[in-house]
């Protein structure tokens, strides 16, 4: 919002040039739910150029790059990888990292960029770890070109969105062969309760439920059900139902004809008026505002540049 005036659209970015490919923002025009078990967010390709350094950075989303050609660092956590093609390393949100191509032979890659309550459970049965963020691939040329078909999906359509996720899962198939099951952080139990509690958030959210009745559900203490989904997803019980909530009710305020009360009701709202007060917390808008916002891709020729952490 700028000066009290709201967007009237929302704008996902596709870039192509010589040396650059990508898409992003595309969590800004999906029609799958942030709080689904995966999202994807942006994806693309470059050839950097000598040198080339992006970071200090911290990201939102989980963030993986594949090392397509050519050399280069990567450092987080202190510690600094020198990678080459058939190489992969990955980012978690919050994490400070930096990426440097190489002076004379500059890398090429390609990344994804994703986010939802399966998440670091995918990045675990890949093999990738805080602690062990790199990784190397023998699927390097079925990698890139799923990457080059997502990329090529570049349009809003239904049937767009449906390949560039495809695209993603199948990289992420690639990916998890061979990989036995990670016996770090949460336990097989831990993450089941994770999964039966957002299984009953998810069939009851348009009922007035708290998170005593999930905890009870399952058969476990409030306290350590917070625990869990905080480990899992980042998020408490609480947190995930109210942002279901309002994500469900965006969808319907875009693909339906519902009333604003009615939409209110269907998604576990007890009026309009709280329906009004969390919708806006989470979108910076009302209700009514958002349902006349427009989306669009934009299309640009050159890459714009991002700012670092060092920048500010």
């Amino acid at each position: 919002m700028i000066g009290g005036i709201y967007p009237m659209e929302q704008q996902a970015i596709y870039t192509e040039s010589e040396h650059y490919k990508c898409l992003e923002d595309l969590r800004l025009v999906s029609d799958f739910s942030e709080v689904d078990s995966l999202v994807l967010d942006y994806c693309g390709i470059e050839d950097c150029r000598p040198g080339f350094q992006f970071g200090p950075y911290i990201r939102k989303s989980y963030l993986m790059h594949v090392v397509f050609g050519g050399k280069g660092t990567y450092t987080s956590g202190g510690k600094t990888y020198n990678l080459k093609a058939g190489d992969l390393f990955f980012i978690y949100p919050g994490q400070l990292t930096k990426y440097r191509a190489d002076v004379n032979d500059p890398w090429t890659y390609g990344w994804i960029g994703f986010h939802g309550f399966r998440a670091e459970e995918i990045a675990r049965k890949m093999g990738l770890t805080r602690e062990q963020p790199v990784r190397k691939t023998d699927r390097l040329g079925d990698i890139r070109t799923c990457v080059d078909r997502m990329l090529m999906a570049n349009s809003l359509s239904w049937t767009d969105q449906l390949l560039r996720i495809s695209g993603m899962l199948v990289i992420f198939a690639f990916l998890s062969e061979g990989i036995g099951e990670d016996t770090e952080g949460m336990t097989e139990q831990s993450s089941e309760y994770v999964k039966k509690g957002i299984d009953f958030i998810r069939k009851n959210y348009m009922k007035d439920i708290k998170v005593n009745q999930i905890a009870e559900s399952i058969g476990i203490s409030r306290s350590y059900l917070t625990k869990v989904f905080h480990k899992a997803i980042f998020l408490s019980p609480q947190e995930y139902l109210i942002n279901l909530r309002a994500q469900q009710a965006a969808y319907l305020l875009k693909q339906t004809d519902a009333s604003i009360k009615e939409i209110a009701y269907s998604c576990g709202y007890s009026d309009g008026v709280s329906f009004s007060k969390s919708f806006k917390k989470m979108y910076g808008m009302s209700p009514r505002q958002y349902r006349d916002i427009k989306e669009k891709i934009i299309n640009m020729d050159e890459k714009h540049d991002m700012i670092s952490v060092s920048d500010i």
